[in-house]
């Protein structure tokens, strides 16, 4: 993984790959094709994660799935900032045509995972209604953006956006957690509320 993280994917080889991780290249081949299947393999070891911290973080319902949310994205936000190179090309290369394979067939367990402390629908702050399994979806896309948005300027391959030059960034990574929590928070947290419970 370290590899794909400072070269990038285009230009990570087999054989740094193979001499990094001691190991032949011979061997490499041995349990993949290419490089293509290795990223992969990344992948689903990055969606494991992933699960593994969504079932964490919600397997109980007892704090209130809010706190179960935030605690998901802090640590969540917390991995990705430490490990921003990796994540950034996780997150590029996993767009790509033909390599969503792997995260499509793993991302139904997530999304079960976020559900676990949710009641069974919500009700929007327009009065609809909407069920648990698009709560959890909405609030993972919303995560992911937020960070996609904030991106280190030195991960891989990053290009840097309009007022985001070389120095204009002054927060550090946890009053950019911070920043992004109350995001969450705001915008999305106090937005939703189970469909049983009246309004104020």
């Amino acid at each position: 993984m370290a590899v794909f993280a400072y070269r990038g994917f285009a230009d990570a080889t087999l054989e740094e790959i193979a001499e990094k991780a001691e190991y032949g290249k011979g061997t490499i081949y041995s349990y993949f094709q290419g490089k293509e299947d290795l990223f992969d393999a990344v992948l689903d070891e990055g969606m494991n994660r992933l699960i593994e911290l969504a079932r964490r973080s919600c397997s109980t319902s007892a704090s209130g799935f809010e706190t179960c949310y935030k605690e998901f994205a802090r640590e969540f936000l917390s991995y990705v900032f430490e490990h921003s190179a990796l994540s950034a090309l996780i997150m590029r290369e996993a767009h790509k045509p033909g390599r969503q394979t792997v995260l499509k067939a793993r991302f139904p367990e997530l999304i079960e995972a976020l559900r676990l402390p949710l009641p069974e629908r919500f009700r929007l702050a327009d009065g609809s209604t909407v069920d648990s399994r698009q709560i959890a979806y909405m609030f993972l896309t919303m995560v992911f953006a937020l960070y996609q948005i904030s991106m280190p300027e030195n991960a891989v391959g990053c290009a840097v956006s309009p007022g985001r030059e070389a120095g204009a960034r002054s927060m550090s990574g946890d009053e950019s957690i911070q920043m992004l929590l109350g995001v969450i928070d705001l915008t999305f947290l106090r937005g939703i509320l189970p469909a049983e419970t009246p309004s104020a």
